[in-house]
C-alpha cells in the first residue's frame, strides 16, 4: 500500500501526542522506587559517618588522656569504678564533660569533644577513672540489630 505524503502527514497529525495514564503511572512508580532505596543507602552512610566521628573523638581523647597520665602519673579521677555494664561501669556524662574541659584548659585537647554526633537516645560519651585506670564509654549505631555499649579501657 502506497500513501502519498499528504496522507502520511494527515495520519501523523491525528496521532495522539503525550503519555497515556498507564505510562505516567509506570514512571511515577519507578521514581518512587528509586527514592525509597536511596533513603536506605543514605541513612547507612550517615550512620557510618557518625560512627567514624565517634571513634575519632574517642581516639583523640584516649591519646590526650595517655599524655596526661605520662605527665601527671595518673588519670584524672572522676566517677566510681563499677564493673557493671548496666551502670555504664560507673561512668557519667558529667564526668566526661568535666574531663573534656579539664584537658582542653590544660592544653591536651585543641577543641571540645563534649558531645556525641547524634547526642540522643543513649548516644553520649561517658568517662570513669580511679586514677590508675580509666574507661571511655560510647555507643556505636547499627542499622539493624541492638546497639551495645563499647568502651576503651586505659591502663
Amino acid at each position: 500500500m502506497k500513501y502519498s505524503w499528504k496522507k502520511l502527514f494527515f495520519l501523523a497529525k491525528n496521532r495522539q501526542l503525550g503519555f497515556t495514564f498507564l505510562e505516567f503511572l509506570v514512571v511515577v512508580a519507578v521514581i518512587i522506587f528509586v527514592i525509597i532505596f536511596s533513603f536506605g543507602y543514605f541513612n547507612s552512610t550517615r550512620i557510618e559517618a557518625r560512627n567514624s566521628r565517634r571513634l575519632a573523638d574517642i581516639d583523640r581523647l584516649r591519646t590526650a588522656l595517655n599524655i596526661y597520665k605520662d605527665d601527671e602519673l595518673s588519670y584524672p579521677v572522676c566517677g566510681s569504678w563499677d564493673p557493671d555494664p548496666e551502670e555504664l561501669y560507673g561512668g557519667s556524662r558529667e564526668c566526661f564533660r568535666r574531663i573534656n574541659k579539664h584537658l582542653k584548659d590544660k592544653g591536651y585537647l585543641k577543641k571540645n569533644l563534649s558531645q556525641d554526633p547524634l547526642n540522643e537516645d543513649g548516644h553520649y560519651y561517658y568517662y570513669v577513672s580511679n586514677g590508675s585506670r580509666a574507661a571511655l564509654i560510647y555507643k556505636l549505631e547499627k542499622l539493624v540489630g541492638e546497639e551495645e555499649l563499647e568502651f576503651k579501657l586505659l591502663e
